[in-house]
């Protein structure tokens, strides 16, 4: 079954699979890398939402808990702020996405902000 000038039948066949194959597996390979993208990107999404919560308290900000849609992921973002010291409050941001537990992924982030000093009393200049 060889040709004279060209491939044979079976030649054909496996040339014709081996192109497939390469077309199924870089069609996978393509997926694979879209998906691996995306999980990033939610990822970068929720340290970002995380780390402007917290520098949007530093500002005196008001933040509270609330839940944003970016791109087709919801992501949780609660907030809780309290005095670390006399002079120094911390602000804890929690942010959680993942559409079931088991995917659930969270972002924990810290800040502090000083308040300021007090009046020293009698370091005025008295005239």
């Amino acid at each position: 079954m060889k040709s004279q000038d060209g491939f044979s039948y079976v030649e054909t066949v496996i040339s014709i699979l081996l192109v497939a194959l390469l077309v199924g597996v870089t069609g996978q390979m393509t997926a694979l890398a879209v998906q691996i993208r995306q999980k990033q990107a939610e990822e970068t999404q929720g340290y970002l939402l995380a780390y402007s919560m917290v520098e949007r308290w530093k500002m005196d900000g008001v933040v509270g808990t609330f839940q944003k849609e970016v791109e087709g992921c919801r992501y949780y973002v609660g907030v809780q702020s309290g005095p670390l010291t006399e002079r120094v409050e911390q602000c804890e941001v929690l942010v959680q996405w993942g559409e079931s537990e088991a995917e659930r992924k969270q972002v924990q982030v810290k800040g502090s902000r000083f308040l300021g000093r007090a009046p020293v009393r009698g370091a005025g200049s008295g005239g």
